[in-house]
């Protein structure tokens, strides 16, 4: 997807970005700076594996939400599917399940990212389950929420907009053709 291509290619930036969070004291330019004299430039891209890993599950579940969110809350409503208030419920419910499903993911990509030293996702969700069990997996869900719920909502009412917008002017083009 475009998503994972994007983290690829600027896989620098939400490493340094998310270690930032943990190291106020500390800007992301000196933290790649740090990792670069560290490990090399390829440490820059700590944790790109996991993050690529993390876009497929997240988007199949936030797409698989909304669409059967949208058809059942429209059904249920008794309006279109592509009503505001449709549109609204089915991109927060996308957004709440696709970050609950993949939280456990984004722990362990924070995680990597952020140690001292490269470390494989096998022993970062070891030490995941010894310091706080299954529910260490859910570290830092209610902020992610905050975030993906609002981010979805938008998302989903531009995206929608945009496909109405694009079946007006295929319809358009194909009145004036015939």
């Amino acid at each position: 997807t475009a998503s994972a291509t994007a983290s690829a290619s600027v896989a620098p930036a939400p490493s340094s970005s998310t270690c930032t969070a943990s190291s106020a004291e500390r800007s992301g330019f000196d933290i790649a700076r740090a990792i670069v004299r560290t490990e090399g430039v390829r440490g820059l891209w700590r944790g790109v594996g996991p993050t690529l890993l993390y876009f497929g599950p997240n988007s199949a579940v936030w797409w698989l939400t909304h669409e059967t969110a949208k058809s059942s809350i429209g059904q249920r409503a008794k309006c279109a599917a592509d009503h505001p208030a449709v549109l609204t419920l089915s991109g927060a419910l996308a957004g709440l399940n696709a970050t609950l499903a993949t939280n456990p993911l984004d722990v362990v990509k924070t995680r990597m990212q952020c140690a001292e030293a490269p470390t494989s996702a096998m022993r970062v969700v070891r030490g995941v389950m010894r310091e706080a069990g299954w529910s260490g997996f859910y570290a830092g869900v209610i902020p992610r929420l905050w975030a993906a719920v609002p981010r979805s909502i938008f998302a989903v009412l531009a995206y929608e907009q945009s496909v109405a917008l694009c079946r007006v002017s295929n319809t358009r083009d194909a009145s004036e053709q015939g």
